[in-house]
């Protein structure tokens, strides 16, 4: 049984939906040399024919940007534990591709662990809302974000039909 706290809990953790700040304030932006790290390191897990339940962040070894990753463990571990990570190039990989470095990169935040019964390791997504609700609620990250996390062991990548946003 878990305790119940009567006191306000002050922790970066503990916020609130009116004190969490805007969505740019909880955001990472790639850029090149992150996107390039990202595509070096799934480069050589394909040419080791690692599937994506056997990445590690051994693995997917991204020296180039190490200290960057460290600092937004530390934000989901210590901080606000809420990261909207932004410029996925969802145009030019496939959806397998865009699974394995999404992996990769969750790889150096936490133990990536099964998210269903049936043992899957990603939910993918696609953006609706309900009647009458806001579009913008539905697809706040935006196109370029294909995934989305709610803890540093729970993935969801949004793999929306390419189609339509060709369209």
């Amino acid at each position: 049984m878990s305790d119940v706290h009567l006191e306000p809990i002050d922790h970066p953790g503990a916020w609130r939906a009116d004190t969490i700040g805007s969505l740019d304030a909880l955001s990472f932006d790639l850029e090149k040399r992150h996107l390039d790290a990202l595509e070096n390191a799934l480069a050589i897990v394909q040419r080791q024919g690692k599937t994506l339940a056997e990445i590690t962040n051994d693995d997917f070894a991204m020296p180039a940007i190490a200290n960057e990753l460290a600092g937004l463990r530390d934000l989901l571990l210590h901080g606000r534990g809420l990261l909207l990570v932004r410029g996925w190039p969802v145009e030019r990989l496939s959806v397998d591709e865009l699974g394995m470095i999404y992996w990769g990169l969750g790889s150096h935040f936490g133990k990536g662990v099964p998210q269903s019964a049936m043992g899957d390791r990603l939910g993918y997504t696609s953006p609706t809302s309900r009647p009458g609700a806001s579009a913008s609620a539905a697809t706040a990250a935006g196109p370029n974000s294909p995934c989305t996390t709610t803890a540093t062991t729970s993935s969801d990548c949004s793999a929306s039909d390419r189609a339509d946003r060709a369209a």
